[in-house]
């Protein structure tokens, strides 16, 4: 026993070497001898003590997993009604045919040449891709067996090595050529026992979008980027602002930049709804923000994965929605929302009854003819030019028209805006001149009266508003794509778009004035998107300052409608 170094020596103790050496030693052996039992005690009392262990403090029970929570989504409807005018562009929702079996079909993703990637499979995750010819938006087919292999191409897709464990993928390259499909066996992304698949590349080629469960998810699998660099991919990171605690699967991009995918959390319909969110590059990182449901009919109650967008009139989801099949199929069918036309665009023309449409263009400001504007006519919501012509020294067009469908008439210049107007000719005018009373009139100033919700910057709704507040049947979208064709066409000349925004009386100075910044910079980012470059718009902010005078009898709706404006004006 090692005695404790206090107890090795007592004071009450004389050494052994002074006694008898010292006066009255008998005396003091006495009271040694009588303190012995003590000592004794004491020392047995030592070696019995208990021994105290340090334990380290329990540690605190682990944070529970989060929990995958979404909200309400809000009410944003597509109208699939079809109107009773015929002519009328309107959007239907169907399966695909050839892509709706009772197998599971998770997606359709379109590739150039006329053809698409159909993924099928037992899972979403490791599903594989079949090369489908498009016969049109809601008809696909295989490929014949002695398709020509001339049209390769190179896409991304999710490779499942062999002797992978299960749930282990990565991402890879892969060739279509003719109606097959050679997956590269090397890997682009690939974290080691972790699933990344799902791959989605910007229009620019710059970064990699894609899906992965490696560690550093927030919860299931999340949205990663990586950027993209002559073939070489960098140090993947996760997409800030898409991820939430439920998955995030299935990312697409559009040909203008918004990022699609699917996820339980955000807010949802039921099940895996579609969202979509504005990219951000911030120099070598990425960044979405403005995560929007995308709505219905494309998202339900069901499950909706792997969206695909072709362009403004075309939209591909996989769905297990039982609309239209047996109640007791779970499977995945791939679903098309798209604009049909009553009218062929296919049908030139001159087949068509037609009249003959004349009026002016005039600069509202001087109230003089404009010369040499262009002037075309398109269907509503249609890109495809009907017909064009362009004015003469007295500002006048004439231009053949079709007569009993609605014609949208739109006159630009390269100093000045557009503007448009929508008629409807009459049969009983066939072959006839019908004189357009009231004149276009181009500004140096263009009000876009994009209708957006109050308080709301990120999420206007579907059409503009007129000079009166009252909603046109013309898309927000549309008159951003005319003000991009407009600023395209001064070939140049136009050294800054100034954009100042304007929003009603509702909330404070300060909470508007940041307000009115926001829907700017969602209207320039719009223009970005559409080709311009970011380098001449120039964003303000007017907030409640600028308020419009309230009509007599007017609504107080319909004045708040007409004070929210963007206002844009060419400095050349």
């Amino acid at each position: 026993m090692t005695s404790r170094p206090h107890w090795g020596r007592s004071r009450y103790l004389t050494p052994i070497t002074s006694i008898g050496s010292t006066k009255h030693s008998h005396v003091r052996m006495f009271r040694s001898f009588r303190l012995l039992p003590l000592l004794v005690l004491v020392t047995l009392t030592a070696c019995t003590l208990p021994r105290y262990a340090r334990y380290a403090e329990p540690p605190p029970p682990p944070p529970p997993p989060p929990v995958c929570e979404s909200q309400p989504a809000p009410r944003r409807i597509i109208d699939t009604t079809r109107p009773k005018t015929d002519g009328t562009p309107y959007w239907v929702m169907s399966r695909v045919q050839g892509a709706s079996s009772m197998s599971q079909e998770f997606g359709l993703q379109p590739v150039p040449s006329g053809k698409a990637l159909l993924l099928v499979g037992m899972s979403s995750r490791d599903a594989k891709p079949l090369v489908v010819r498009r016969l049109d938006a809601a008809r696909v087919e295989r490929p014949s067996p002695d398709e020509p292999q001339t049209d390769v191409q190179k896409v991304l897709v999710t490779l499942v090595p062999d002797g992978k464990i299960m749930g282990d993928a990565a991402v890879s390259t892969a060739t279509i050529s003719g109606r097959s499909v050679s997956v590269d066996p090397s890997v682009l992304i690939d974290e080691e026992i972790s699933w990344d698949g799902h791959p989605a590349l910007t229009p620019n080629g710059r970064w990699i979008v894609f899906a992965s469960d490696r560690s550093g998810s927030l919860g299931g699998a999340d949205l990663w980027y990586a950027p993209y660099r002559s073939g070489s991919v960098g140090t993947a990171r996760p997409l800030y602002g898409a991820n939430t605690a439920c998955d995030e699967l299935t990312p697409s991009v559009t040909s203008r930049g918004v990022l699609l995918f699917s996820s339980p959390g955000h807010t949802s319909h039921g099940g895996y709804d579609v969202h979509e969110a504005r990219l951000v590059e911030e120099g070598d990182s990425l960044r979405a923000s403005n995560i929007l449901n995308v709505g219905t009919p494309i998202n339900s109650a069901a499950d909706e994965i792997f969206p695909h967008m072709m362009e403004d009139s075309t939209f591909y989801v996989a769905s297990t929605r039982i609309d239209g099949r047996e109640a007791d199929r779970r499977d995945f069918d791939v679903l098309v929302l798209h604009r049909r036309q009553t009218l062929s665009q296919n049908i030139a023309v001159v087949d068509i009854p037609q009249a003959t449409l004349v009026g002016k263009v005039i600069n509202t400001v001087t109230n003089t003819p404009v010369v040499d504007a262009e002037v075309i006519a398109r269907l509503p919501q249609s890109s495809e030019v009907l017909a064009s012509t362009r004015t003469d020294t007295a500002g006048a067009y004439r231009l053949r028209v079709p007569v009993e469908r609605p014609v949208e008439i739109t006159a630009q210049n390269d100093e000045l805006f557009f503007d448009s107007f929508v008629t409807t000719i009459p049969a009983s005018e066939q072959n006839r001149t019908v004189e357009q009373e009231q004149p276009l009139g181009l500004s140096p100033t263009f009000i876009l009266r994009v209708n957006f919700p109050t308080s709301i910057f990120d999420a206007p709704y579907p059409f503009s508003l007129d000079s009166n507040g009252i909603e046109l049947e013309r898309s927000w979208q549309r008159d951003v794509d005319d003000l991009v064709r407009n600023v395209k066409a001064g070939e140049g000349r136009v050294r800054k778009l100034v954009l100042t925004g304007h929003t009603d009386d509702v909330d404070s100075d300060e909470s508007n004035m940041l307000l009115g910044r926001q829907r700017v910079e969602f209207i320039i980012d719009r223009l970005v998107e559409g080709g311009l470059p970011r380098t001449i718009l120039e964003g303000r902010s007017a907030g409640e300052k600028q308020l419009l005078p309230r009509r007599p009898s007017e609504s107080i709706e319909s004045w708040r409608r007409r004070c929210r404006r963007v206002e844009l004006v060419k400095v050349q």
